[in-house]
């Protein structure tokens, strides 16, 4: 899926083979088919998050090959544990750093700080419409979500902040060029996150 930052979906591939699967997968349609997403792509919203509170890029965390928080449990009794890729241990980092090597460790204490349900509300301001569990593990993956709502949100901070709902057809004309649609009556935008907080994220994301 390919959305610009106005929100025109410039490409979708729906799936490779029709008869097998007469569905378009990057839709999730009626809420199934959906995608389990990679630490990767919740790390922004997390970002947007922690930068929306007034923290700083340059804000510091150690990121240890592994980690755990009191009361974080992954199931009963068993404390959620987030390890780093390859089990790296990069001592201490800052959160741009974190951003760049994805570090797990640090995105895990990011999300401590911001807390998880501040991390469902941004994904949801930003366009992801699924229904998310207010838990860590979601910003490192544990989250269902369509590749057309990932796009979205991204799109989001292309915006500067501003989200409109994606749209494939902007016009619409009978044979004698009467105008029967046109997306500009239609359109609605929202700016869901301020500039600075979209200019934030897409400078850590360009490192």
């Amino acid at each position: 899926m390919s959305i610009d930052d106005l929100s025109r979906v410039r490409a979708m591939v729906g799936g490779t083979d029709f008869d097998a699967s007469k569905v378009n997968l990057a839709l999730g349609e009626a809420g199934r088919w959906l995608r389990t997403t990679r630490w990767v792509h919740f790390q922004p919203f997390a970002l947007a998050a922690f930068a929306e509170q007034g923290y700083s890029l340059d804000s510091r965390f150690d990121a240890p090959r592994t980690t755990t928080f009191p009361g974080v449990y992954s199931s009963p009794g068993k404390l959620w544990k987030p390890a780093n890729y390859g089990g790296s241990s990069y001592g201490v980092q800052t959160v741009e750093e974190a951003t760049w090597r994805s570090t797990n460790t640090v995105y895990a204490g990011i999300v401590d700080t911001v807390g998880p349900q501040q991390l469902v509300d941004m994904a949801h301001r930003l366009g992801v419409r699924s229904d998310l569990e207010p838990n860590y593990s979601l910003v490192l993956g544990s989250g269902e979500v369509s590749v057309l709502d990932m796009a979205s949100a991204y799109s989001t901070f292309a915006a500067r902040g501003r989200h409109t709902e994606p749209y494939v057809i902007t016009r619409v004309e009978d044979a004698v060029g009467n105008v029967l649609f046109d997306i500009a009556d239609e359109v609605e935008s929202e700016q869901v996150i301020s500039e600075e907080v979209a200019d934030t994220v897409t400078s850590a994301l360009r490192g």
